[in-house]
């Protein structure tokens, strides 16, 4: 009996057809029914779009690794004027096995805002030495939003590494980013972060937190599609590393050139820093 090309506008209609006198109450009937279950579709809808969607990813990985940068065919090794032999044991069959669960979760906040936010939780165990052991934990939230031209980001991170031969380390940082539109198919890029790594000091590593450093650094670029999947982005990234002793503080200047399209049957990509 009614169509329209939006439910807003299927609403309205209903609406104001229940006023009308050219309907009998019988009809005025169905078409209070009618509103009130195109209503409830509404709400539902609306409320399912902004519905939280999580998922759980369950990663298993295996390495297969030897304790020696490189290993002849004769599996000897030159030392001291002498031709030693390695012990087949304690090189070959290393393997390093890694388990991996992360759980995250995404909503849309509104029609120009989302937050995207995940937890994960690796192992890595190896077979004879203990060098690549480790178990860590990180968590990482980001907030979108979308204002007039702009696409402002901004990202939290932190994460605790435990190394089985090497001092523990936490680190935290903060992105803030933002891409402005200046035409359909440009956009410019413009961005901070700052960033805290700490090593725990103890007994056995007593000089550790020698290590312990911040980071405050500026991003600028420039993107220019060719198509919806077709771009290139240029961009330079200057950062200030200033550790707890200042011999090992710098400054690192970084440019990187991105090309990338997506073909029918392949997507292509490239990159190139200095």
């Amino acid at each position: 009996m009614l169509k329209a090309d939006t439910n807003q506008r299927t609403i309205v209609l209903l609406r104001d057809l229940q006023t009308s006198d050219q309907f009998s109450a019988d009809i005025k009937n169905k078409l209070r029914s009618l509103y009130v279950q195109e209503s409830n579709a509404r709400e539902a809808a609306r409320k399912k779009k902004y519905d939280w969607v999580s998922y759980l990813d369950l990663v298993y990985s295996k390495a297969l690794h030897d304790n020696v940068n490189s290993l002849s065919k004769s599996k000897t090794f030159f030392s001291t004027s002498t031709v030693s032999n390695y012990a087949a044991s304690e090189i070959e069959g290393d393997d390093v096995e890694t388990m991996v669960s992360r759980l995250g979760a995404f909503k849309n906040i509104d029609d120009t805002s989302s937050l995207f936010m995940a937890y994960s939780a690796s192992k890595s165990t190896q077979r004879r030495a203990t060098i690549n052991e480790t178990e860590a934990d990180s968590f990482f939230i980001n907030y979108n939003k979308v204002l007039e031209k702009n696409i402002v980001s901004a990202f939290y991170s932190a994460s605790r590494t435990d190394y089985k031969t090497e001092s523990d380390l936490i680190s935290q940082t903060i992105n803030i980013e933002n891409r402005r539109s200046i035409k359909d198919n440009q956009n410019i890029l413009f961005g901070t972060n700052m960033g805290v790594t700490s090593y725990n000091q103890n007994p056995s590593f007593n000089t550790a937190d020698a290590q312990d450093n911040d980071t405050l650094g500026f991003m600028l670029g420039y993107e220019y599609y060719f198509g919806p999947q077709h771009s290139i982005r240029v961009k330079a990234d200057n950062t200030r590393i200033a550790s707890e002793k200042n011999y090992k503080s710098y400054d690192s200047f970084k440019t990187s050139v991105d090309y990338a399209n997506q073909f029918s049957l392949a997507n292509f990509s490239i990159s190139h820093s200095i």
